[in-house]
């Protein structure tokens, strides 16, 4: 905004004058002074006219106010995501790097998504490590509404690293460059949604898939974590949808078997699909 001030030194007595201010007082002053009192009165007008501004406009609105859970390593932002995932994207409440990928898009767009580098290693096996980036357009904690105010986009990058190792007699380690992109990839999504969970790509060691847990072990902390967190963010309440699912008889959680919390988890699913 500009201010258009006198150019001259009468100009500026002038509008002394109009102000309300002495006029043997302002004869006497010399442009110096004339200018020092003038931006003087200005902004005390200025400051008279702010403080007569109602505060009654909204805060600031961003999507992490909008979503209501601070972002950070924190449980009600681990719980938030862990319930958006679906359930073809966890097993036994490990996420899969695919369901990560998803919801990477809450924080921002994607302007990169790239292995920075591979190194080979040739000793008694082949061995890979990979660095994987992804530079995303932080959006999260953006103004909402303002238009191009001068808010530049900010850019973050998150960063993983993992290895494999070749065994030509196990088919899903035969390709090790392409599992140590995956894992370092899911390492790299984790840091930039806040998760401290594992990924099941990197728990998983053979063709055959993920080792599943014991149907009739303890339900394993994180599967009871995922299941919790689908329950929070669908807004139910857990014990009577875990009578529900049990016919209307209630049991703890922790006491459940792993394929007691796997069939838990189905049933609350169907919830999220409105059946």
């Amino acid at each position: 905004m500009t201010i258009n001030f006198p150019t001259t030194v009468d100009g500026l007595r002038t509008a002394l004058l109009e102000a309300g201010d002495d006029p043997a007082t302002v004869a006497a002053m010399k442009k110096g002074e004339l200018k020092e009192r003038l931006l003087e009165l200005t902004r005390e007008d200025l400051d008279l006219q702010l403080e007569a501004i109602e505060d009654d406009s909204p805060p600031v609105e961003t999507l992490e106010r909008a979503i209501g859970i601070k972002y950070g390593y924190n449980k009600g932002w681990n719980d938030y995501i862990l319930g958006l995932l679906d359930e073809a994207e966890v097993f036994d409440g490990y996420p899969k790097v695919n369901g990560l990928a998803r919801l990477v898009d809450i924080l921002g767009d994607v302007v990169s998504s790239k292995a920075t580098h591979v190194l080979v290693s040739h000793g008694e096996t082949r061995s890979v490590r990979v660095t994987s980036e992804i530079q995303i357009e932080w959006k999260l904690n953006t103004p909402v509404g303002f238009g191009n105010l001068g808010y530049a986009p900010q850019i973050r990058t998150f960063g993983g690293v993992a290895d494999a190792e070749h065994d030509p007699g196990n088919l899903y380690m035969r390709h090790p460059a392409a599992l140590a992109e995956t894992k370092a990839y899911g390492r790299a999504l984790k840091k930039a949604l806040a998760l401290t969970t594992v990924t099941l790509e990197e728990m998983q060691t053979s063709a055959e898939g993920p080792v599943k847990a014991r149907d009739s072990a303890t339900i394993t902390p994180p599967l009871k974590s995922v299941i919790q967190a689908k329950a929070l963010g669908l807004n139910l309440n857990l014990d009577e949808v875990i009578k529900e699912w049990n016919k209307g008889e209630y049991i703890a959680l922790e006491n459940l078997t792993v394929q007691d919390g796997r069939d838990l988890f189905t049933f609350i699913n169907k919830y999220q699909q409105g059946k």
